[in-house]
């Protein structure tokens, strides 16, 4: 059994991780508005692509070698992630304009717990007590209250609600898999290895030619695959060694409510009070989340 201070370091390297993809939004949003008009899908591949020398640097400077050391197995579920993680960027940003970013985003980020969850219950024999699944439920509705709050028009598109639950199946496969290798390998070197065969597939469906950035553009992709990407996916696969891959799908919650903290105080968007009240239900049934795992 875990000790209590190890899964307690476990469960706030997730919260950290889930912590920084909450300024992914912000971030793109400067990429993709105004006057760089970035595709968003394009810059998910750059953060990526980028990502990855980064990782193998330190990967070398951990292991001192430039081989991972991983056995068949686990280079081949690995490589199913690295499939996972390219997919959820394409099927996610594929259900956008069909649904709108509300309704992407909900039906992603709110079914990735609940597919982990039965994913990790067949898979992986992981188990949880009723009030563990109270709290999860409790945070995937303060989620819905949260980004639903205020909804737009309804696009009922059912190909771009399929392509949003596919990028949450996606994520969950994401999750299942690190999980089955992380207690068992180094967590750089298993990035590394995702991270490659993500890019590598990212780039080989670009449709887009990539453009010429510039000055702040630049900064911000490079913050994109520094900050959210290396360094969030090493403390969250350093985080599944130890946390259950349920536990941690639903600790990635805390995203969307950072990022709608942020898209308040620094982009002077107005919350519903409906939205507050589904800020506070999630925030709160995350702390239950953390604590009955």
């Amino acid at each position: 059994m875990t000790s209590a201070p190890r899964h307690l370091k476990g469960v706030l390297s997730i919260a950290l991780a889930a912590t920084l993809w909450g300024t992914i939004g912000l971030v793109v949003a400067v990429l993709s508005g105004g006057t760089t008009g970035t595709d968003p899908l394009l810059i998910a591949c750059g953060r990526v692509a980028l990502a990855v020398p980064v990782l193998w640097g330190w990967h070398r400077l951990r292991a001192q070698r430039w081989q991972v050391g991983l056995t068949r197995t686990h280079g081949l579920l690995l490589g199913a992630a690295g499939l996972a993680f390219a997919m959820y960027h394409v099927t996610y940003f594929a259900a956008i304009p069909r649904v709108g970013l509300t309704y992407a985003v909900l039906l992603n980020i709110c079914t990735a717990p609940l597919f982990t969850l039965g994913i990790a219950r067949v898979w992986l024999g992981e188990r949880l007590h009723a009030p563990q699944v109270l709290s999860i439920a409790l945070a995937i509705i303060g989620c819905v209250v949260l980004i639903g709050g205020t909804p737009a028009a309804v696009r009922l598109d059912p190909i771009g609600m399929l392509l949003a639950v596919a990028a949450g199946l996606c994520y969950s496969l994401l999750a299942v898999l690190t999980r089955r290798v992380a207690p068992e390998a180094d967590p750089v070197t298993i990035q590394a290895v995702i991270m490659s065969v993500a890019a590598v597939v990212l780039l080989l469906g670009l449709t887009q030619t990539p453009v010429v950035l510039t000055g702040l553009p630049w900064l911000s992709l490079l913050y994109l695959a520094i900050v959210p990407t290396v360094l969030s996916y090493v403390l969250y696969t350093r985080g599944l060694a130890v946390v259950g891959a349920t536990t941690a799908a639903s600790l990635t919650l805390l995203e969307p409510l950072v990022s709608t903290m942020l898209a308040v105080g620094v982009l002077g968007e107005r919350m519903s009070a409906l939205s507050w009240v589904g800020a506070v239900v999630l925030g709160m049934s995350l702390l239950l989340v953390a604590r009955r795992s």
